[in-house]
This record gives C-alpha cells, sequence and structure tokens, in this order.
C-alpha cells in the first residue's frame, strides 16, 4: 500500500505541482478503503489496487504524450489483475477496451500477452483444479440482476456498506467533473474510468453475497478497487478546476474566485476529515470487524447493514463499555481486581479508586467475573446478554477469604 501511495503521486505529478500531488495521494490512501481495507488484511484487494493504479499511470502517461505505451507491460498488468480477482474484470475490459481504440497500432502485442497469460492461466487452472477456471472464478452465476433493487444501495448509501458513507470524496470529485468539464482534458480516459466504475458497482451490487460479511469486512470494502480510478478521476477534475481558477482571475473575477476557492477547500476538508476518522476506525479499532457477528452473524441478517441505529462505523468508533466500582465492606475501594470478560471481551483491571471500564463491543454476550487473591466478590460472576448500551454502576462488593482456623485436623 506505501508502493500504491507512491504510484497515486507519481500519476498526479504528470498533471499537478508537488502540493496537489502529495494531497491526492495521502487522501486516496487514508481517507479510503485503502487504509480499512486493503492495507489491513490478507484480501486480494491489495493487489488490484496496485495493479490497477499501476495500469492507469501509464495509461495516462501516454495520453499526455510523456511515455511510450507497452503493450506488453499493460496487458501484463492486466492479466495479473485478473489472476488476484476475478470482478477485476469490471475495470479490465473497458481499459483494455480504450487502449484497442486509441492505440491500435499495438493490437496484435495486446492482444498476443493477454491470450498467452490466459493460456496460462487455463493451464494452471486445470493441472491445480482439475478445471480450465478455479471455483472462487465461477462464482459468475451468482450474479442475479434481481439483487441489484437491495444490492446497489447497499454499495452506495447504506451506513455499514454504502461507498458514499464512508468515502464521500467521491462526491466531491463528480462536483469538480461537473463543475468544470468545459477546461476537463483527457475527457476519453475520464469516460474510461467512469465506465469502469460503473461495471465495478453493477457486478459487486448483483452478487449474491452483496452484504459481505465474510473476511472481516469493514466499510465498503466489495468497491476499494474503485480508488485509483477516482484518483485518477481526482486528479483531472483538478487539473481542470486550477485550470478555471486562474482563467477567473485573469478576467479580473478574482472575488467570486476566492469566495468560490473557499467552499470547495471548506467541503474537501470535511469529506477529507469524515474519511479519515471512518476508514482509520475500521483500520484501528478491533470492534468494527467485530460488528459483523454481534449481536449476531450479519449472514444470517444481511439488512444489519440498513440499521442507521448501530451502523459499523459507529460501533468501531464508539463501542459499548461496561465500568463500575469494586469496594469493601467500609466502602473503601480495592485495586488490582482483575475483572475478566469471557467471550474474547479480555479483561481490565481496577485502579487506585477502585474503578473500572471495559470496551466490549455492540451486541458482546458474556460473563464478567471479579478475582483477586484472598477475596470473595458479591455479585461472583455478572452475565450479559447483546450489549445494546453502554452499562454503568457494574459494582462489585470484595470481602477478604475467610482463614480456616490452624487447630482444625482434617482426617
Amino acid at each position: 500500500m506505501v508502493v500504491t501511495c507512491l504510484v497515486f503521486f507519481f500519476t498526479a505529478r504528470l498533471l499537478l505541482n508537488y502540493f496537489w500531488s502529495v494531497l491526492i495521494a495521502l487522501a486516496a490512501s487514508f481517507a479510503t478503503q485503502i487504509w480499512s481495507t486493503a492495507s489491513r488484511s490478507m484480501q486480494a484487494h491489495a493487489w488490484g489496487v496496485l495493479l490497477l493504479a499501476l495500469s492507469l499511470y501509464f495509461i495516462l502517461r501516454a495520453e499526455l504524450k510523456q511515455g511510450k505505451l507497452r503493450p506488453i507491460l499493460l496487458a501484463t498488468i492486466f492479466a495479473a489483475a485478473f489472476f488476484v480477482r476475478p470482478t477485476s474484470v469490471a475495470y479490465v475490459v473497458p481499459l483494455a477496451l480504450f487502449v484497442l481504440i486509441r492505440y491500435r497500432q499495438h493490437v496484435i502485442w495486446l492482444i498476443g500477452t493477454a491470450l498467452f497469460w490466459l493460456a496460462f492461466f487455463f493451464i494452471y487452472s486445470q493441472h491445480y483444479f482439475h478445471h480450465y477456471l478455479p471455483f472462487y472464478y465461477r462464482f459468475g452465476s451468482a450474479l442475479k440482476l434481481k439483487t441489484l433493487a437491495i444490492g446497489f444501495p447497499a454499495q452506495l448509501i447504506s451506513p455499514s456498506r454504502g461507498l458514499l458513507v464512508y468515502v464521500p470524496l467521491v462526491l466531491f470529485v463528480g462536483y469538480l467533473l461537473v463543475a468544470y468539464r468545459h477546461n476537463l482534458r483527457l475527457w476519453r480516459v475520464a469516460v474510461a474510468a467512469l465506465v469502469s466504475i460503473a461495471f465495478q458497482i453493477l457486478i459487486v451490487s448483483s452478487w449474491w453475497t452483496w452484504w459481505a460479511g465474510a473476511g472481516g469486512t469493514y466499510g465498503a470494502r466489495l468497491t476499494t478497487e474503485v480508488v485509483p480510478l477516482f484518483v485518477l478521476l481526482g486528479v483531472l477534475g483538478t487539473e481542470a478546476a486550477l485550470q478555471s481558477h486562474q482563467q477567473s482571475c485573469k478576467e479580473n473575477r478574482s472575488e467570486n474566485t476566492r469566495v468560490r476557492r473557499a467552499l470547495e477547500i471548506s467541503v474537501f476538508g470535511a469529506f477529507l476529515l469524515i474519511g479519515v476518522v471512518f476508514n482509520g476506525a475500521g483500520a484501528i479499532s478491533r470492534f468494527g470487524g467485530l460488528w459483523n457477528r454481534l449481536p449476531n452473524d450479519l449472514d444470517l441478517n444481511p439488512k444489519r447493514i440498513f440499521d442507521w441505529r448501530h451502523p459499523q462505523f459507529y460501533c468501531a468508533l464508539f463501542p459499548y463499555r461496561i465500568s463500575g466500582i469494586v469496594k469493601n465492606k467500609n466502602e473503601e475501594p480495592l485495586y488490582h481486581v482483575a475483572i475478566t470478560f469471557s467471550g474474547g471481551g479480555g479483561t481490565t483491571t481496577t485502579n487506585s479508586k477502585g474503578k473500572y471500564s471495559k470496551a466490549v463491543g455492540f451486541g458482546w454476550t458474556g460473563r464478567a467475573r471479579p478475582a483477586r487473591r484472598g477475596f470473595l466478590f458479591d455479585p461472583p460472576v455478572r452475565e450479559y446478554y447483546p450489549m445494546s448500551s453502554s452499562l454503568t454502576d457494574e459494582n462489585y462488593l470484595g470481602s477478604p477469604k475467610k482463614k480456616m482456623p490452624s487447630s482444625v485436623v482434617f482426617p
């Protein structure tokens, strides 16, 4: 993902200065699924976004006449993307068609290289899986048009999977493309990127597991591969906006330009902050992943992703807590009392004031048991059913164990 961030930077540098290039690269890396998904688990998304970012860099460089198109390299990258994840066909096919149309002199090399790698893939699959395609690549039959009715809004606006919720910067990119369309260069590249994004969203929306409960999913995981495409569109939109502002200043419309630019920067900053916080929560907080199975398994109740009362990002940012005080009969605090929570809840210890607090997450179910050498506690254990709110005043009373008289002799 560090390499992917660098590719984003060098892609932006083809059109923008250092400041905007660094800003776009960092925003794409920390305010998107790059942070919450691709950099956090052994998912195929990590390689998918890197390969797509590389292909877009080479295409943009060729379009700007800053380098020759390398058909063998590009076709190899496309093939590798398909090997990594079958849904990559959503962007490989549109981009490959774009390259074939724009660079017809390289058609033989592009198609020849693609066929070579495709034959290699079929032979490899036949040898190891006894079929020309591995089982995972035959999930195409699981794509259902009728699933779009619920899968499409789930991928875009649901509180726990929506792309627009977890990466609101895509709205800002859309604004730049529309507001500064007259200054937009390389509109053919922009169209190809938009088609690729549309295909990707339609494919994952029509998949039978549109909720993506498995794999420790957090947020908009299934649309991770669209991030490099939005980076490309963001670079094109930013260049168009900067050119428009320069023209306005030359035409003595500097006041209107300053106001508009201030509003744009404010909106960009707000969207950037939301993206960093939401995706950072998924990257850092362990409670984001637990949301998929608590209080019940998401695969058994997929409509949970539309629940705005307990969205995944909120449960990751503000996990439910259990807190209280441990005292003795004289109302004196007991410190160093270990309270163990079952079901993966962990252990915490009371402080010098006898207080404890433990984050257990939304929907946690289990038992809490206090322990300290030489003490008995009342109650000895507390049972908790699916947590739907934080609990306070979960107090315990500690009493010293009675010592057995030394004169007692056991037979």
